[in-house]
């Protein structure tokens, strides 16, 4: 019998042709993939990039916009506060002629970029002084303590108005508006015409109001300051002088 001899160990059968070919084509295609998978990310990141410079270059012509806007507004808004202080210091130095509703309007107007209407404002204080007229003309009273007690129920009591034996509306008295009443956030909310608007004020909008009606009616007032607060004083037939606290619609003492 032959005997048989043991094959080596680790010894590899040879590898064909075709095998060969088929390991090399694989691993170009696995080559391949990478590459493609690179290219798409480097693609994608140039999309985000082109992307990105457009957001930017949006963003830049955005802001630009906006500080252009900002500086033609701020220039037209520099020639209103100029030509409004120009004006209240022509009335200070009477070089103008003094209006109260015309200064209170101005600088109103002039916080709200010219927003507002001198006109409308002026009809409100109208329609105001002419209800105080219609009490005024109802009552037996000398005709100066009509107006001022008609000023008063202004600031103070429910008004029907008639017209022809109709009522035409209802006048509500002025209110104490606690929002913000410092105006630290809103500082409009301070002012005449949001009193007007709202019938809701505080210490600073309602003696204002009190006293341009108060001028109109031909009743002498005087707007009086005390610590962070404003009052009115007025004075009788006498000429006696008598504070009166808009806020609360009484008269009160001087140590009050």
């Amino acid at each position: 019998m032959g005997s048989l001899v043991p094959k080596p160990q680790g010894s590899q059968l040879p590898t064909t042709g075709s095998s060969l070919e088929q390991q090399q084509a694989r691993t170009r295609a696995i080559n391949q993939a990478s590459i493609d998978q690179v290219d798409r990310y480097i693609a994608t990141q140039q999309q985000r990039e082109r992307a990105l410079q457009q957001e930017i270059q949006v963003e830049q012509q955005r802001r630009a916009s906006e500080e252009q806007a900002r500086q033609q507004y701020k220039l037209a808004n520099q020639q209103l506060y100029e030509s409004t202080y120009q004006t209240l210091q022509g009335m200070l130095e009477g070089r103008r002629h003094w209006d109260l509703k015309r200064a209170v309007f101005l600088t109103e107007n002039a916080f709200m970029n010219g927003g507002l209407d001198y006109t409308q404002f002026s009809t409100d204080i109208h329609e105001l002084t002419q209800i105080c007229r219609g009490l005024a003309a109802d009552s037996a009273r000398p005709d100066l303590a009509a107006r001022f007690m008609a000023l008063h129920r202004l600031m103070t009591d429910t008004i029907r108005v008639t017209y022809n034996g109709k009522l035409a509306s209802v006048h509500m008295p002025p209110r104490y508006d606690f929002k913000d009443f410092w105006g630290r956030e809103d500082y409009t909310m301070q002012f005449v015409n949001k009193l007007l608007a709202t019938n809701g004020g505080q210490c600073h909008s309602m003696p204002l109001l009190y006293k341009l009606v108060a001028d109109e009616l031909g009743i002498k007032s005087y707007l009086s300051m005390a610590p962070s607060h404003s009052y009115i004083q007025v004075k009788d037939n006498r000429g006696v002088l008598y504070s009166y606290e808009t806020t609360r619609g009484f008269f009160v003492s001087d140590s009050y």
